[in-house]
C-alpha cells in the first residue's frame, strides 16, 4: 500500500509529464480526454509543424495506418493520448504529419469529400455516413457499355455527390472493345453539362494512355458499380497484377464486389490513385428534396418560369422545367433520373 508521500511523489511525476507533453505537443491532458476535441485542438502549438514529415494515409484498417511517405508507403499509428473518436474518423486521402517515430500527431482540414450513405439495411451501419475518400481532384465514374449494363442513375448520383463533395467529375465510358452503340446521354454529358468524358478499354489497352494524362500529378479516386473495371484498370495503369479483380457473374450478368475498402496506388511520382469498393445501389447524403433540382444544372435558367417558387418539377402546373423537358431543351433521360432520384429521398 503506498503512503501518502508516494502518492504525492506520483502526482508529481504525472504533472510534470504532462506539462512536458504540453510543452512538445502543445495540448494538456484534459484535452487528451476530451470526446468532443478535434483535430484543430491538436495542432502542435510550440513546435513548428515543418519539423514533421507530411503525407497521405493510404488505407486504414482499424488502428492500423499506411501513410504514404516521400513515395513509400508505411505503417504508422496514431500519437498514443489523441482521442478514439479521432482516430476512426482518419480517410484515404488524409493529409496527416508523422513523427520521428511514424506517429501520426495532426491532421489537415479537408477540402473536399466523396461521401455516401450506408444502405444495407441488414448491417448495424445502415443509414450513416460513409466517406469514400478525401482531398481529391478528380472522381473518375467508371462505366460501360455492357457487363454490366450502362447505368445512367448511377452515373448523375455519382456527379450529384461530386458537387454536394466540390469535386471535379470525369465520366470514364469502360469495355468500348464490347459494342459500337453509345447512350446519346454521354453526348449531353459533354456537350451541356461540360462533363470531360473518355473512353477505354483496360481490357485492349485502348485509351489508357490518355487516361494516364489526364491524371498526372493528381489524386484521383475511381468510383462505379460493382464489375465495371475499376481494378483491372488500375492494375493496367500500373503494370502490374497486384490488385483483385474478378470475372462478371453469370446470374444477372452483374459485378461482384472484390475491393472492400479503399485503397492509394502510386502510379508514379505526385500521381495517385483511389481504388474504391464497387457498388450496386447509391444513397445520397445531406441532400434534402428541396434541394435535389440545384445539383441538375441544366434546371437552373428554366426555374424561374415556374409558377410556384417551391415547385419540385414534379406534378406541379406551369412548370417550366417540364415545360423544357417536353421542348427538348432539357435532356429526357436526364429528368427521368431526376424523378426516380426525387422519388427515392426521404
Amino acid at each position: 500500500m503506498t503512503n501518502l508521500y508516494d502518492r504525492h511523489q506520483n502526482k508529481k511525476a504525472l504533472a510534470k509529464k504532462a506539462r512536458a507533453k504540453t510543452r512538445s505537443f502543445g495540448f494538456s491532458q484534459k484535452e487528451f480526454q476530451d470526446s468532443t476535441a478535434t483535430w484543430k485542438d491538436f495542432k502542435p502549438k510550440d513546435v513548428d509543424i515543418s519539423s514533421y514529415t507530411k503525407g497521405i494515409v493510404s488505407k486504414v484498417i482499424k488502428d492500423k495506418i499506411k501513410v504514404l511517405l516521400n513515395n513509400e508507403m508505411i505503417d504508422c499509428r496514431l500519437f498514443r493520448e489523441i482521442p478514439k473518436t479521432l482516430r476512426d474518423n482518419l480517410i484515404v486521402g488524409d493529409k496527416v504529419y508523422v513523427n520521428n517515430e511514424n506517429k501520426i500527431v495532426y491532421r489537415e482540414d479537408r477540402k473536399n469529400h466523396l461521401s455516401r450513405l450506408r444502405g444495407d439495411n441488414t448491417r448495424y451501419l445502415s443509414g450513416s455516413k460513409h466517406t469514400v475518400a478525401v482531398n481529391i481532384d478528380f472522381a473518375i465514374i467508371v462505366a460501360t457499355i455492357s457487363q454490366p449494363k450502362f447505368n445512367l442513375g448511377l452515373i448523375d448520383r455519382y456527379l450529384i455527390l461530386c458537387q454536394y463533395g466540390n469535386i471535379k467529375p470525369i465520366i470514364c465510358l469502360n469495355k468500348i472493345d464490347l459494342s459500337n452503340e453509345r447512350n446519346p446521354i454521354l453526348s449531353w454529358y459533354k456537350e451541356k453539362l461540360g462533363i470531360q468524358v473518355i473512353e477505354i478499354s483496360a481490357k485492349e489497352n485502348i485509351g489508357l494512355d490518355k487516361l494516364k494524362k489526364i491524371i498526372q500529378h493528381k489524386i484521383v479516386v475511381l468510383v462505379g458499380n460493382s464489375g465495371v473495371g475499376k481494378s483491372s484498370i488500375i492494375n493496367k495503369l500500373l503494370k502490374s497484377d497486384d490488385i483483385k479483380t474478378q470475372f462478371i457473374s453469370e446470374k444477372g450478368r452483374q459485378g461482384k464486389h472484390t475491393t472492400t475498402s479503399s485503397d492509394m496506388y502510386i502510379l508514379d511520382e505526385n500521381t495517385y490513385i483511389i481504388d474504391t469498393p464497387g457498388i450496386r445501389a447509391l444513397n445520397l447524403i445531406g441532400i434534402k428534396k428541396e434541394n435535389l433540382q440545384y445539383y441538375f444544372r441544366e434546371f437552373y435558367k428554366f426555374k424561374p418560369f415556374c409558377k410556384y417558387r417551391d415547385c419540385l418539377h414534379i406534378s406541379e402546373p406551369d412548370c417550366g422545367i417540364k415545360e423544357a423537358v417536353a421542348s427538348g431543351k432539357i435532356n429526357k433521360l436526364r429528368y427521368e433520373s431526376y424523378l426516380r432520384i426525387i422519388s427515392q429521398i426521404d
